[in-house]
Protein backbone atom coordinates (compact mmCIF):
# COMPACT_ATOMS: atom_id res chain seq x y z
CA UNK A 1 0.00 0.00 0.00
CA UNK A 2 1.72 3.60 -1.01
CA UNK A 3 1.15 5.12 2.59
CA UNK A 4 1.59 8.62 0.85
CA UNK A 5 -0.91 8.71 -0.94
CA UNK A 6 -4.04 10.35 1.50
CA UNK A 7 -6.75 8.07 0.78
CA UNK A 8 -4.89 4.87 1.87
CA UNK A 9 -4.74 6.06 5.57
CA UNK A 10 -8.57 6.07 5.57
CA UNK A 11 -9.13 2.53 3.72
CA UNK A 12 -9.43 0.27 6.97
CA UNK A 13 -12.85 2.88 7.99
CA UNK A 14 -13.75 3.93 4.40
CA UNK A 15 -16.83 2.23 4.94
CA UNK A 16 -17.38 3.57 8.35
CA UNK A 17 -17.53 7.39 6.39
CA UNK A 18 -20.79 8.00 6.84
CA UNK A 19 -21.88 11.88 7.33
CA UNK A 20 -23.36 14.32 4.37
CA UNK A 21 -21.14 16.15 2.12
CA UNK A 22 -22.65 19.35 0.92
CA UNK A 23 -21.42 20.60 -2.74
CA UNK A 24 -22.87 24.00 -4.18
CA UNK A 25 -22.90 25.81 -7.32
CA UNK A 26 -25.05 27.96 -9.08
CA UNK A 27 -25.89 30.75 -11.83
CA UNK A 28 -27.58 30.26 -15.15
CA UNK A 29 -27.62 27.54 -17.53
CA UNK A 30 -23.90 28.50 -19.02
CA UNK A 31 -22.76 29.28 -15.17
CA UNK A 32 -23.57 25.72 -14.10
CA UNK A 33 -22.15 23.76 -17.41
CA UNK A 34 -19.33 25.57 -16.91
CA UNK A 35 -19.15 24.51 -13.20
CA UNK A 36 -18.85 20.94 -14.60
CA UNK A 37 -15.74 22.19 -16.12
CA UNK A 38 -13.65 23.79 -13.68
CA UNK A 39 -15.19 22.17 -10.38
CA UNK A 40 -12.21 19.71 -9.06
CA UNK A 41 -15.15 17.91 -6.69
CA UNK A 42 -17.73 17.54 -9.89
CA UNK A 43 -15.48 15.77 -11.98
CA UNK A 44 -14.02 13.41 -9.26
CA UNK A 45 -17.10 12.60 -7.38
CA UNK A 46 -16.94 8.68 -9.12
CA UNK A 47 -13.45 8.56 -7.49
CA UNK A 48 -14.32 10.06 -4.14
CA UNK A 49 -17.71 7.81 -3.74
CA UNK A 50 -15.10 4.87 -4.40
CA UNK A 51 -12.76 5.74 -2.06
CA UNK A 52 -15.89 6.36 0.52
CA UNK A 53 -18.79 4.78 -0.68
CA UNK A 54 -20.93 5.47 2.74
CA UNK A 55 -20.26 8.88 2.08
CA UNK A 56 -23.50 10.74 1.32
CA UNK A 57 -23.29 13.18 -1.34
CA UNK A 58 -25.65 16.30 -1.09
CA UNK A 59 -25.62 18.66 -4.24
CA UNK A 60 -27.32 22.42 -4.07
CA UNK A 61 -27.99 24.18 -7.17
CA UNK A 62 -29.21 27.69 -6.87
CA UNK A 63 -30.29 29.15 -10.63
CA UNK A 64 -31.36 32.42 -11.99
CA UNK A 65 -33.09 30.32 -14.78
CA UNK A 66 -35.59 27.42 -14.76
CA UNK A 67 -35.32 24.96 -11.76
CA UNK A 68 -36.35 21.96 -14.02
CA UNK A 69 -33.78 22.91 -16.17
CA UNK A 70 -30.97 23.18 -13.29
CA UNK A 71 -32.41 20.01 -11.81
CA UNK A 72 -31.87 17.79 -15.30
CA UNK A 73 -28.17 19.37 -15.27
CA UNK A 74 -27.81 16.77 -12.27
CA UNK A 75 -30.41 14.25 -10.99
CA UNK A 76 -29.09 11.15 -13.31
CA UNK A 77 -25.67 11.83 -11.88
CA UNK A 78 -25.37 8.24 -10.33
CA UNK A 79 -22.69 9.87 -7.58
CA UNK A 80 -24.96 12.54 -6.03
CA UNK A 81 -27.32 11.06 -3.13
CA UNK A 82 -29.16 14.63 -2.92
CA UNK A 83 -30.16 17.16 -5.11
CA UNK A 84 -31.88 20.53 -3.67
CA UNK A 85 -32.52 22.75 -6.32
CA UNK A 86 -33.96 26.55 -5.38
CA UNK A 87 -34.11 30.00 -7.26
CA UNK A 88 -31.10 31.91 -6.45
CA UNK A 89 -32.66 35.07 -4.74
CA UNK A 90 -33.69 32.29 -2.49
CA UNK A 91 -30.24 33.65 0.73
CA UNK A 92 -27.47 33.69 -1.69
CA UNK A 93 -27.21 37.17 -3.55
CA UNK A 94 -27.49 38.88 0.33
CA UNK A 95 -25.01 36.80 1.45
CA UNK A 96 -22.76 37.90 -2.23
CA UNK A 97 -22.89 41.36 -0.70
CA UNK A 98 -21.95 40.67 2.88
CA UNK A 99 -18.47 38.74 0.82
CA UNK A 100 -18.06 41.65 -1.38
CA UNK A 101 -18.54 44.17 1.38
CA UNK A 102 -16.29 42.07 3.67
CA UNK A 103 -13.36 42.10 1.83
CA UNK A 104 -13.68 45.41 -0.33
CA UNK A 105 -14.00 47.34 2.59
CA UNK A 106 -11.99 45.87 5.56
CA UNK A 107 -9.37 43.37 3.76
CA UNK A 108 -6.87 46.18 3.57
CA UNK A 109 -7.35 47.64 6.80
CA UNK A 110 -7.66 44.46 8.91
CA UNK A 111 -4.79 42.46 6.68
CA UNK A 112 -6.99 39.24 8.40
CA UNK A 113 -7.02 37.57 5.53
CA UNK A 114 -5.24 35.40 2.82
CA UNK A 115 -4.50 37.25 -0.18
CA UNK A 116 -5.67 34.51 -2.66
CA UNK A 117 -9.58 35.14 -1.06
CA UNK A 118 -11.91 37.16 -3.34
CA UNK A 119 -15.49 37.30 -2.64
CA UNK A 120 -16.40 34.57 -5.30
CA UNK A 121 -14.36 31.94 -3.01
CA UNK A 122 -16.05 33.65 0.40
CA UNK A 123 -19.55 33.41 -1.45
CA UNK A 124 -19.50 30.31 -2.25
CA UNK A 125 -18.03 28.54 0.96
CA UNK A 126 -20.14 30.83 2.96
CA UNK A 127 -23.36 29.63 0.94
CA UNK A 128 -22.34 26.31 1.38
CA UNK A 129 -21.86 26.64 4.77
CA UNK A 130 -24.86 28.50 5.65
CA UNK A 131 -26.93 26.39 3.80
CA UNK A 132 -25.26 23.13 6.05
CA UNK A 133 -26.49 24.75 8.94
CA UNK A 134 -29.82 25.40 7.51
CA UNK A 135 -30.54 21.92 6.02
CA UNK A 136 -29.06 19.66 8.95
CA UNK A 137 -28.55 21.53 12.06
CA UNK A 138 -28.70 18.24 13.82
CA UNK A 139 -26.67 15.72 11.23
CA UNK A 140 -22.86 14.95 10.67
CA UNK A 141 -22.11 17.22 7.68
CA UNK A 142 -19.61 18.71 6.35
CA UNK A 143 -18.94 21.09 3.04
CA UNK A 144 -16.97 19.33 0.21
CA UNK A 145 -13.97 21.93 1.64
CA UNK A 146 -14.03 20.95 5.15
CA UNK A 147 -14.33 17.48 4.15
CA UNK A 148 -11.05 17.34 2.17
CA UNK A 149 -9.18 19.83 4.60
CA UNK A 150 -10.13 18.04 8.02
CA UNK A 151 -9.52 14.53 6.35
CA UNK A 152 -6.35 16.18 4.96
CA UNK A 153 -7.39 14.64 1.58
CA UNK A 154 -5.01 15.55 -1.49
CA UNK A 155 -7.50 16.40 -4.62
CA UNK A 156 -4.48 15.34 -6.74
CA UNK A 157 -5.00 11.35 -5.49
CA UNK A 158 -8.83 11.10 -6.65
CA UNK A 159 -8.72 10.55 -10.69
CA UNK A 160 -10.26 13.20 -12.83
CA UNK A 161 -13.13 12.42 -15.36
CA UNK A 162 -14.53 14.60 -18.53
CA UNK A 163 -17.26 16.68 -17.37
CA UNK A 164 -20.54 15.16 -18.64
CA UNK A 165 -24.23 15.48 -17.97
CA UNK A 166 -25.74 12.25 -17.73
CA UNK A 167 -28.44 11.62 -20.33
CA UNK A 168 -30.50 8.57 -20.16
CA UNK A 169 -30.99 5.33 -22.84
CA UNK A 170 -34.13 6.75 -24.17
CA UNK A 171 -33.08 10.50 -24.73
CA UNK A 172 -29.76 9.08 -26.59
CA UNK A 173 -32.32 7.27 -28.66
CA UNK A 174 -33.99 10.31 -29.55
CA UNK A 175 -31.24 12.67 -30.74
CA UNK A 176 -29.93 9.90 -32.67
CA UNK A 177 -33.40 9.89 -34.43
CA UNK A 178 -33.60 13.68 -34.83
CA UNK A 179 -30.45 13.21 -36.80
CA UNK A 180 -31.44 10.37 -38.74
CA UNK A 181 -35.08 11.27 -39.45
CA UNK A 182 -33.30 14.70 -41.16
CA UNK A 183 -30.39 13.18 -43.43
CA UNK A 184 -32.93 9.93 -44.16
CA UNK A 185 -29.95 8.21 -45.14
CA UNK A 186 -28.06 10.44 -47.15
CA UNK A 187 -24.28 11.19 -46.09
CA UNK A 188 -25.31 14.87 -45.44
CA UNK A 189 -23.66 16.80 -42.23
CA UNK A 190 -25.62 18.02 -39.74
CA UNK A 191 -25.06 21.52 -37.74
CA UNK A 192 -26.90 22.06 -34.98
CA UNK A 193 -27.51 26.38 -34.36
CA UNK A 194 -28.42 28.21 -31.73
CA UNK A 195 -28.56 32.08 -31.57
CA UNK A 196 -31.80 32.89 -29.57
CA UNK A 197 -30.94 35.23 -26.93
CA UNK A 198 -32.67 38.32 -25.29
CA UNK A 199 -29.50 39.60 -23.97
CA UNK A 200 -28.78 42.56 -26.05
CA UNK A 201 -24.63 41.80 -25.69
CA UNK A 202 -24.98 38.41 -27.35
CA UNK A 203 -26.94 38.44 -29.99
CA UNK A 204 -25.60 38.41 -33.60
CA UNK A 205 -27.11 40.44 -36.70
CA UNK A 206 -30.14 38.25 -37.14
CA UNK A 207 -29.94 38.94 -40.96
CA UNK A 208 -26.42 37.34 -41.14
CA UNK A 209 -28.20 34.24 -39.26
CA UNK A 210 -30.62 34.09 -41.88
CA UNK A 211 -28.05 34.13 -45.02
CA UNK A 212 -25.83 31.87 -43.03
CA UNK A 213 -27.74 28.95 -42.44
CA UNK A 214 -29.94 29.71 -46.55
CA UNK A 215 -26.07 29.33 -47.52
CA UNK A 216 -25.28 26.18 -45.24
CA UNK A 217 -27.99 24.04 -46.89
CA UNK A 218 -27.58 24.97 -50.58
CA UNK A 219 -24.14 23.51 -50.09
CA UNK A 220 -25.83 20.65 -49.36
CA UNK A 221 -25.44 21.01 -45.03
CA UNK A 222 -28.53 19.71 -42.85
CA UNK A 223 -29.71 22.07 -39.94
CA UNK A 224 -30.94 21.62 -36.64
CA UNK A 225 -32.55 24.50 -34.96
CA UNK A 226 -32.40 24.40 -31.47
CA UNK A 227 -34.56 26.49 -28.53
CA UNK A 228 -37.44 26.42 -26.16
CA UNK A 229 -40.85 27.29 -27.12
CA UNK A 230 -40.29 30.47 -25.45
CA UNK A 231 -37.23 31.84 -27.07
CA UNK A 232 -38.66 30.88 -30.64
CA UNK A 233 -41.94 33.29 -30.05
CA UNK A 234 -40.81 36.79 -31.11
CA UNK A 235 -43.86 38.33 -28.89
CA UNK A 236 -41.14 37.53 -25.78
CA UNK A 237 -38.72 39.94 -26.77
CA UNK A 238 -38.27 44.06 -26.44
CA UNK A 239 -35.08 43.76 -28.48
CA UNK A 240 -35.68 44.22 -32.01
CA UNK A 241 -32.93 42.40 -32.98
CA UNK A 242 -34.33 39.34 -31.06
CA UNK A 243 -37.79 39.67 -32.57
CA UNK A 244 -36.35 39.45 -35.84
CA UNK A 245 -33.68 36.51 -34.84
CA UNK A 246 -37.05 34.75 -33.65
CA UNK A 247 -39.17 35.51 -36.91
CA UNK A 248 -36.11 34.58 -39.24
CA UNK A 249 -35.63 31.15 -37.33
CA UNK A 250 -39.04 30.30 -37.42
CA UNK A 251 -39.44 31.11 -41.48
CA UNK A 252 -37.20 27.73 -41.82
CA UNK A 253 -39.77 25.45 -39.64
CA UNK A 254 -41.01 23.69 -43.14
CA UNK A 255 -37.69 23.73 -44.74
CA UNK A 256 -37.09 19.85 -45.44
CA UNK A 257 -33.81 20.42 -44.95
CA UNK A 258 -34.10 21.54 -41.28
CA UNK A 259 -35.07 20.14 -38.07
CA UNK A 260 -37.06 22.90 -36.19
CA UNK A 261 -36.79 21.69 -32.58
CA UNK A 262 -37.88 24.78 -30.49
CA UNK A 263 -39.76 22.67 -27.81
CA UNK A 264 -40.05 22.31 -24.06
CA UNK A 265 -38.37 18.93 -24.50
CA UNK A 266 -35.98 18.81 -21.50
CA UNK A 267 -32.53 20.53 -21.72
CA UNK A 268 -30.82 16.65 -22.05
CA UNK A 269 -33.34 16.23 -24.73
CA UNK A 270 -31.39 19.40 -26.45
CA UNK A 271 -27.70 18.12 -24.93
CA UNK A 272 -28.47 14.55 -27.04
CA UNK A 273 -29.61 16.31 -30.53
CA UNK A 274 -25.58 18.52 -29.83
CA UNK A 275 -24.15 15.43 -29.41
CA UNK A 276 -25.27 13.63 -32.59
CA UNK A 277 -24.87 16.81 -34.55
CA UNK A 278 -21.27 17.42 -37.20
CA UNK A 279 -20.65 20.51 -35.93
CA UNK A 280 -22.69 23.40 -33.41
CA UNK A 281 -22.59 27.11 -34.40
CA UNK A 282 -23.99 29.08 -31.51
CA UNK A 283 -23.63 32.30 -29.95
CA UNK A 284 -22.36 33.03 -25.87
CA UNK A 285 -25.21 31.24 -24.56
CA UNK A 286 -25.82 27.59 -22.03
CA UNK A 287 -25.44 25.38 -25.13
CA UNK A 288 -22.11 26.69 -26.26
CA UNK A 289 -20.96 24.98 -22.64
CA UNK A 290 -23.20 21.88 -23.23
CA UNK A 291 -21.67 21.67 -26.93
CA UNK A 292 -18.04 22.29 -25.55
CA UNK A 293 -19.13 19.24 -23.05
CA UNK A 294 -19.99 17.03 -25.13
CA UNK A 295 -17.39 17.49 -27.35
CA UNK A 296 -19.17 18.42 -29.87
CA UNK A 297 -17.02 20.40 -33.20
CA UNK A 298 -18.71 24.06 -31.92
CA UNK A 299 -18.17 26.82 -33.55
CA UNK A 300 -18.94 29.88 -31.29
CA UNK A 301 -20.30 33.61 -32.48
CA UNK A 302 -19.07 35.97 -29.78
CA UNK A 303 -19.36 39.92 -30.02
CA UNK A 304 -16.13 41.51 -29.99
CA UNK A 305 -16.34 43.13 -26.35
CA UNK A 306 -17.54 39.42 -25.00
CA UNK A 307 -14.54 37.48 -26.37
CA UNK A 308 -11.98 39.74 -25.26
CA UNK A 309 -12.73 40.31 -21.80
CA UNK A 310 -9.93 39.15 -19.25
CA UNK A 311 -10.10 38.35 -15.19
CA UNK A 312 -8.29 40.49 -12.86
CA UNK A 313 -5.40 38.82 -13.54
CA UNK A 314 -5.29 39.59 -17.32
CA UNK A 315 -6.12 35.92 -18.05
CA UNK A 316 -8.78 35.32 -20.81
CA UNK A 317 -12.36 35.18 -18.56
CA UNK A 318 -12.71 31.46 -17.80
CA UNK A 319 -16.19 31.43 -18.75
CA UNK A 320 -14.61 30.73 -22.76
CA UNK A 321 -12.88 27.60 -20.75
CA UNK A 322 -12.37 25.78 -23.79
CA UNK A 323 -11.26 28.81 -26.23
CA UNK A 324 -9.15 29.91 -23.72
CA UNK A 325 -7.64 26.47 -23.33
CA UNK A 326 -6.98 25.77 -27.66
CA UNK A 327 -9.52 22.57 -27.15
CA UNK A 328 -9.34 20.79 -30.36
CA UNK A 329 -13.51 21.51 -30.40
CA UNK A 330 -13.91 24.87 -29.86
CA UNK A 331 -13.30 27.30 -32.37
CA UNK A 332 -14.84 30.35 -32.64
CA UNK A 333 -15.35 33.82 -35.00
CA UNK A 334 -15.31 37.69 -33.67
CA UNK A 335 -18.30 38.95 -34.90
CA UNK A 336 -16.80 42.38 -36.63
CA UNK A 337 -17.68 44.39 -39.57
CA UNK A 338 -15.49 42.48 -41.43
CA UNK A 339 -16.66 39.10 -41.02
CA UNK A 340 -20.31 40.09 -40.18
CA UNK A 341 -21.39 38.13 -43.71
CA UNK A 342 -18.68 36.10 -44.46
CA UNK A 343 -20.08 32.55 -44.37
CA UNK A 344 -16.43 31.68 -45.92
CA UNK A 345 -15.42 32.40 -42.80
CA UNK A 346 -17.77 29.03 -41.55
CA UNK A 347 -16.33 26.70 -43.95
CA UNK A 348 -12.81 27.79 -43.29
CA UNK A 349 -13.56 27.27 -39.65
CA UNK A 350 -15.22 23.59 -40.03
CA UNK A 351 -12.50 22.68 -42.07
CA UNK A 352 -9.77 23.67 -39.14
CA UNK A 353 -12.42 21.92 -36.48
CA UNK A 354 -12.35 18.84 -38.96
CA UNK A 355 -8.12 18.80 -38.71
CA UNK A 356 -8.00 19.43 -34.90
CA UNK A 357 -10.43 16.87 -34.46
CA UNK A 358 -8.67 14.11 -36.46
CA UNK A 359 -5.33 14.92 -34.64
CA UNK A 360 -7.06 14.44 -30.94
CA UNK A 361 -8.10 11.20 -32.57
CA UNK A 362 -5.08 9.99 -33.35
CA UNK A 363 -2.78 11.68 -30.85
Amino acid sequence: MDNKNSINRWAAVKDKIDFKVILYYGGGLGDIAHRLFDSHYLRRLRSIKKAFPNLHIVQLVDTTRSMDTAKAMFELNPYIDTLYVCKQDFMNRDIFVFASNLLSKRKREMNHFQPELDADLVFLQTVNRVYELLAFPRSRSFTMDAFFQQFKLDINDFKQDDPQVYISKEEESYGKKVKSDLVEGSKSKVIGVHFFTGDGKRLIDPQYARVMIQELIDLGYKIIILGTEKESDYKNYENSWSKDMARFMNGFKDNPDVSYQCNDDSIRHKIAIIKNCDYFICNDSGLQHLAWITKTPTISMLREQTVMERDRFGRKTGYFWAIALNKPYASYIIMNKKSQFDTELILKRIKELDSTMKGEANG
